[in-house]
């Protein structure tokens, strides 16, 4: 597992990508001459935008996300020189709203796009960029399909399928579990990437999966058919390549029916923790596929010195943004990390 430096050191490495490349691309359209974002830059600004979910289920990743490039952006504007002017828009990661989103950005003048934060909004957006000749760099969407979607459209993290099948392989070569059942979102691209990757190396590495049941962004309301199929067919291991808003429901349910199989999820299962009226407790034993280490404690002053005002660890996979600054209680059944920094 990648430490939690790595994190800040891509969002670092992007945006001085982003600058590299302000004078290569359009800013608005394709009919927009290279010259006038050249004549931008020279100007000493450069518009960088992104979009991802500040709110609804999803909202960890987005405010995770957007904090870090907060961060960045602070610390090379307070080198002097060119200056970064940041922009983030709340897509809800919904494609509809992230196109909007992207239409927003446009007309303020964004010149390089930080990508859109989840990947079903990076697939939305990715013809619209496209047309535009607006280099697009995600630090997070991850579907298979996005680079290769446009010539200025680029991906920093795995692949959904590269995330699943590493998924399988660790399940097997750990022996976490002898049965395996799967329950995933088949409505999403990310997670029935997840899925496919997982169950194509499932097969591969002759892991039973005994149960294979999926629910959509329209009937994940209660998830017990899910995870009772899961226990009638004897699943010791469960892996739920999906958000964690559904992942604290599924785990719920499965403690009220006296159910305690291993759950395995994937980078979508970060932010579990904070599920509002969620039992923390039930996450002791959760294991899960990340880029990120919340309590890695290597380079811990580089670390430190890339926070936001605070002195907390970060929740999830963000830097910085934490229920502290935004006034919120620490979660019930708070590791002691976390209590005590909160």
């Amino acid at each position: 597992m990648k430490k939690e430096n790595t994190i800040m050191k891509k969002v670092l490495a992007m945006l001085m990508a982003a600058l590299m490349v302000a004078a290569m691309f359009t800013g608005c359209s394709s009919s927009k001459p290279a010259t006038e974002t050249t004549a931008a830059a020279a100007a000493g600004t450069v518009k960088i935008g992104m979009s991802g979910p500040l709110t609804g289920g999803a909202s960890a990743y987005g405010l995770a996300v957007k904090a870090g490039m907060e961060v960045a952006v602070e610390e090379i504007n307070a080198k002097g020189g060119l200056q970064i002017e940041f922009n983030a828009q709340d897509d809800e990661a919904d494609g509809e709203k992230a196109v909007s989103a992207y239409n927003v950005l446009k007309d303020w003048g964004m010149q390089v796009m930080a990508g859109q934060v989840t990947t079903g909004s990076a697939l939305a957006v990715a013809p619209e960029s496209t047309a535009d000749n607006m280099f697009n760099l995600t630090p997070s969407a991850s579907a298979e399909s996005l680079a290769l979607s446009g010539a200025n459209i680029f991906q920093m993290c795995f692949t959904d399928p590269n995330q699943g099948a590493s998924a399988a392989e660790l399940v097997s070569t750990k022996a976490l579990g002898t049965k395996v059942g799967v329950i995933y979102d088949s409505s999403d691209d990310y997670s029935s990437g997840l899925y496919k990757g997982f169950s194509d190396k499932a097969a591969e590495l002759g892991l039973e999966i005994v149960a294979t049941t999926s629910f959509t962004a329209d009937n994940k309301a209660d998830l017990s058919t899910q995870v009772t199929q899961c226990q009638d067919a004897g699943a010791d291991l469960v892996f739920l390549p999906i958000y964690y808003t559904e992942a604290a429901q599924i785990l719920s349910y499965a403690n009220k029916i006296g159910y305690a199989p291993k759950f395995f999820g994937c980078d979508g299962m970060d932010g579990i923790l904070t599920v509002e009226g969620f039992d923390t407790s039930l996450a002791e034993g959760l294991a899960l596929m990340t880029p990120f280490d919340a309590n890695a404690s290597d380079e811990a002053t580089w670390i430190r010195r890339r926070r936001r005002p605070c002195s907390c660890p970060p929740r999830s996979t963000l830097m910085g943004h934490c229920r502290k600054c935004s006034g919120l209680p620490p979660p019930a059944g708070s590791p002691a990390w976390m209590k005590t920094a909160l």
